[in-house]
């Protein structure tokens, strides 16, 4: 009679930490994840840019390459560095055609990859699927025209630099740009919501990479950021003591200077101009 009652107990208990499991699992991809719709007419790119579906392990993702411009005036010859640039959870490559004006226009190459399952790329996002994709993306962009396969900087806004950080964990990069980004996504949760991230599945650890890079490393973050607090950013910085770090006087949507600071850092460490004073940007 006990070990029959005690059974029973134990499977309730089972199906309710399994259900709650399986909760918090679906608000994991809805909070992490909320993929905004695409809009229903394709982008006007800018000058020279091409809209293209990269063949990855999770079925086809758009990306958009958008060249240097003024390739004449580009001091390494005919080939420069390539910006890979990976947007927050709420954003699309669509919306970021342009915000590197000014980058191109210095002669840097910019590179927008979509995640898994955003816009109308394949598959289904999480960190498994963003790893496999941005590496498919990266070995794309550097066998293109004007693009210098030994200068790739790796920029991420929010859960972007989660995506770059799985991305320099793959591939060589030359330079890593951080901007609002945390320090792993249980930190993250554990200040919103507390000891369910304990049983989280997407970890981006953004911390221990940050500590492995041995290369230039710019860490943007917002002093009022209520998204990811900005001891995310100092803690990065703490990882990297040799990396850069800039506070800004902004919450997570709206630091309009990151662009021309993260485009004056590369400007120094990639003088691919002759003139090296870089055209001010925003985002």
């Amino acid at each position: 009679m006990w070990k029959s009652r005690t059974g029973r107990l134990v499977l309730i208990f089972a199906v309710l930490f399994l259900s709650s499991c399986a909760l918090i699992s679906s608000l994991e991809r809805q909070i992490l994840f909320p993929n905004p719709r695409p809009s229903s007419t394709p982008p006007v790119l800018p000058g020279g840019g091409q809209s293209v579906r990269v063949e990855t392990p999770v079925g086809q993702v758009e990306a958009i390459f958008l060249p240097a411009i003024g390739a004449e005036s580009v001091t390494t010859g005919k080939s420069g560095p390539l910006v890979i640039y990976c947007h927050g959870n709420g954003e699309l490559i669509e919306h970021q055609v342009r915000a590197f004006d000014a980058f191109r226009a210095n002669g840097f190459a910019v590179l927008l990859a979509e995640y898994p399952g955003y816009g109308h790329s394949a598959g289904t996002p999480s960190e498994r699927s963003i790893r496999q994709a941005i590496a498919a993306i990266y070995d794309w962009g550097i066998q293109q025209p004007g693009v210098q396969a030994d200068q790739v900087i790796g920029y991420g806004r929010s859960l972007g630099g989660g995506a770059i950080c799985t991305l320099a964990k793959q591939r060589p990069l030359s330079a890593v740009i951080l901007e609002s980004t945390f320090t792993s996504v249980p930190e993250v949760a554990q200040t919103h919501f507390g000891p369910v991230s304990r049983i989280l599945r997407n970890k981006f650890d953004n911390r221990s990479v940050v500590a492995d890079l041995n290369v230039p490393v710019l860490i943007l973050h917002g002093r009022e950021d209520r998204v990811i607090p900005v001891s995310h950013g100092e803690q990065l910085h703490q990882a990297l003591p040799d990396s850069t770090l800039v506070l800004l006087d902004c919450d997570h949507n709206d630091c309009r200077t990151a662009g021309s600071l993260a485009l004056q850092f590369l400007s120094e460490h990639f003088p691919v101009l002759a003139d090296s004073s870089p055209t001010p940007v925003s985002q």
